[in-house]
Formats: C-alpha cells, structure tokens, sequence
C-alpha cells in the first residue's frame, strides 16, 4: 500500500476527502495526489500524521508503533494525562484482571 493509499484509507476512515483534507491543512489541490510520484517534504507528512493522529512512518511505510511498555511509569503517566483517579485506575486494573483470569481458566 503506497502513501496515498494510507492517506485514502485514513479519509474514508474519517469521512473525509483528500481534497478537503488538503484545504483543512492548507495544501494545494490535488497535491496528495501525486505524493506517489513526488515526494512530498517531511512538514506535509507530518501535518497529515498529526491531523489523523498516526505516526509518519504508519503513513510512510505502514508500520504501526510498538506499543509503550507496560510498567508503573505507565500508568502513572496515563492517568495524569487523562486526569484519572486513583479510584479508577484500581477499577479498570481489576477489570482487566477479572477478564484475563476469565481467558485463562476457559
């Protein structure tokens, strides 16, 4: 899958268009069309990552980020971000581990 193709999934995906994605990014028209042939300059890539919130090598090369590692640091940084309680955290954390005891015992 090229570039563009990323780039048309991710439209569809959004209900959108690529013309009106270039407008809202303020790219000329018809330009994405021809990132296949063209290289387009890191900036335009990165508008594009940023505004559907993917990584530019997702839309480069299709490759999806390695997920954080799951640690404490983790979580406490998750639910500062999110402005999340402790309350629930310990309420999510025993929702995963009832699920994953669940899967375990089947």
């Amino acid at each position: 899958m090229s570039l563009v193709d990323r780039i048309k999934a991710l439209c569809r995906q959004h209900e959108t268009s690529i013309p009106k994605l270039e407008a809202n990014l303020g790219l000329s028209r018809g330009s994405m069309y021809k990132w296949d042939i063209n290289d387009p300059g890191i900036g335009k890539v990165q508008k594009v990552a940023e505004h559907f919130n993917v990584s530019i090598e997702f839309l480069l090369y299709g490759l999806e980020p390695k997920p954080e590692p799951f640690d404490k640091q983790t979580i406490l940084k998750l639910a500062k971000d999110n402005n999340v309680n402790i309350g629930q955290v310990i309420a999510v954390l025993e929702e995963v581990k009832s699920t994953i005891l669940n899967e375990t015992t089947v």
